[in-house]
């Protein structure tokens, strides 16, 4: 029988938010975060790790980036973010609109659009998912926002204004402004 895996303590993310940032960036909770599964969350010492592993999958980063970052193997990566997706996600997926495009034979431009679509549904739930981790390490967290929300903006900036015509993209908000800004920040 198989001993479960021991729980890395993500140490380099730690120090680096150390070392860069005074200011600590906290998850925005948001009611916009469609298809988040509250219920089946449960919080555990690991699971602040899993989560942030989904957002940055999610947000594009490379697996190795990613298990540098949280000091975990990159055969981990992968499977972390899909199990922690699988449990708490049942929304728009980046693999749902990325069959979506092919089956559609979505147009050059539209593509990059139809696919921050996704990508912003899923950074939003996960980030909604790291508001409800009280076990978290705040600057592990604080670190890993600050890449997810960069490499957000990165992929916003070519799709602003443009529109995707597929179905699933016709119900979602046109709105690209960062999800996690306040009314207030807006302004």
């Amino acid at each position: 029988m198989h001993e479960p895996l021991q729980f890395s303590v993500p140490t380099t993310a730690r120090i680096k938010e150390d070392v860069l940032s005074q200011d600590l960036l906290f998850p925005r909770y948001g009611d916009g975060a469609r298809g988040f599964k509250r219920g089946k969350f449960t919080d555990s010492p690991s699971m602040y790790r899993n989560v942030i592993t989904w957002y940055l999958k999610a947000a594009g980063l490379t697996t190795a980036a990613i298990a540098s970052h949280l000091s975990i193997s990159p055969s981990r990566v992968n499977a972390l973010a899909l199990r922690t997706r699988k449990q708490l996600y049942s929304g728009m997926t980046i693999d749902l609109m990325q069959w979506s495009a092919k089956e559609k034979k979505l147009s050059l431009e539209e593509l990059p659009v139809h696919m921050f679509i996704a990508m912003k549904q899923e950074m939003w739930a996960a980030e909604n998912a790291l508001s409800y981790c009280i076990k978290a390490d705040c600057r592990v967290m604080s670190g890993a926002l600050r890449l997810g929300r960069a490499a957000y903006l990165a992929a916003m900036e070519p799709v602003v204004g443009l529109k995707c015509s597929c179905d699933l993209c016709k119900f979602q908000s046109s709105d690209f402004t960062p999800y996690w800004f306040e009314e207030s920040e807006l302004t």
